[in-house]
């Protein structure tokens, strides 16, 4: 079972354009792109004579500033522009209007940039912005410059690597490398005992056999950069291997009262008569698969159902419903695979005998439950009244 994207409590005030409100969960619209692998960063991108910029930023929380030469950054191939407090004019020492609010001006300047003094460890004294140092060095080598025109058919050797971090470009070769090539990455990373691994092959071509063209595995990166332009297929299949079933688990859901707790472990013992590692939890007790009860670091039917939830040990979970508590605190899940009604017990066999009244929270909580709950298969929920 999962947490739900938000509250089916009625009443609550939204702002509007607004998803979701006060006890709500706010709808994240970068939360798919960051966890399939697909959301650009800006250390992500690349662009045609993209410049490089860096801040040298004081080592002293406060000290004055006797001089700042720049000559030797200016000279250095590939520089073009060195910012220091020089190219900021004078500016007022006033109060100025900003519209949500009001600031110092000359305050404003000095933070950007130090001027007669740094403030704080880490302020900016000076910015160098130009083409990254490895790029001018390598064509240094070649005898080229920024300005150089190659000749036509010539080979100019801009890095010395082509990993992504300095501009190289993902290209996704799974259709193309060979199957031995594939194993051989596959054994690397199990010697290391790696569920998720980066192998670096060195090949000439890909799509021949490591053995045949001499190729050789490089690196085997425990932690792999998983670039958003090929993997966000390969993060699904990676999901889908560590979560089977997309991460839901069988869910009961049992309401009453002290019946309620007898027949949710009626329920726990058919699951571990099958083999599956089911847990049971109310609000003040949960019982483990063993059938003994434990103690959880949670409180509330809430608290102990999410705890529970995120423990990989528990392959099923039985949930006996004894108060209103989610009435207010909202489902702690979103799928439930039954609902079983224990308050509403068989008509008693003498007519003179009164009937146990319901309390008022059940009727709400069947509601709750029925319209928020549905089973693994995708069917509507179903709910079947003890007998």
């Amino acid at each position: 079972a999962a947490r739900p994207e938000s509250s089916a409590d009625a009443g609550v005030r939204q702002r509007p354009g607004v998803a979701g409100g006060i006890g709500q969960n706010a709808a994240r619209p970068d939360g798919t792109l960051k966890v399939t692998g697909e959301f650009a960063y800006s250390s992500d991108l690349w662009a045609d004579e993209m410049l490089w910029g860096t801040t040298l930023r004081s080592p002293h929380a406060h000290a004055r500033i006797l001089s700042i030469d720049t000559s030797a950054a200016e000279q250095l191939p590939g520089v073009t522009a060195v910012c220091t407090r020089a190219d900021f004019g004078e500016v007022d020492d006033k109060i100025q209007d900003m519209g949500e609010d009001s600031a110092n001006l000359r305050e404003l300047r000095d933070n950007i940039i130090a001027h007669d003094k740094v403030l704080y460890h880490g302020h900016a004294v000076a910015a160098v912005c130009a083409i990254d140092a490895h790029t001018a060095e390598v064509l240094e080598k070649q005898g080229l410059s920024l300005n150089a025109v190659p000749a036509a058919g010539q080979f100019v050797q801009l890095k010395l690597t082509g990993n992504m971090s300095t501009g190289g470009t993902s290209i996704d070769r799974t259709d193309d490398i060979h199957p031995d090539n594939a194993a051989l990455a596959i054994k690397a990373a199990r010697i290391f005992g790696l569920a998720v691994a980066g192998v670096d092959i060195i090949s000439s071509d890909i799509s021949r056999p490591w053995h045949e063209n001499g190729a050789i595995i490089n690196e085997v990166n425990y932690s792999p950069l998983l670039s958003g332009r090929q993997t966000g297929s390969v993060i699904a299949s990676m999901l889908d291997d560590w979560f089977p079933g997309r991460g839901h688990i069988p869910v009961e859901a049992v309401i009453g009262g002290e019946s309620a707790m007898a027949e949710g472990l009626r329920l726990r013992a058919g699951y571990a008569a099958r083999g599956i590692r089911c847990w049971l939890t109310n609000h003040l007790e949960t019982v483990s698969d063993s059938g003994a009860s434990t103690s959880v670091a949670a409180h509330g039917l809430y608290g102990r159902c999410m705890a529970l939830l995120m423990d990989p040990e528990v392959e099923a979970l039985v949930m006996v419903i004894q108060t209103g508590e989610l009435l207010e605190t909202g489902l702690p899940l979103s799928r439930i695979d039954r609902i079983q009604d224990a308050s509403v017990s068989a008509p008693p066999s003498e007519a003179s005998v009164p009937r146990p009244a319901v309390p008022e929270w059940v009727d709400a909580m069947r509601k709750l439950l029925l319209a928020h709950a549905v089973p693994t298969n995708g069917a509507p929920a179903q709910r079947t009244d003890s007998i």
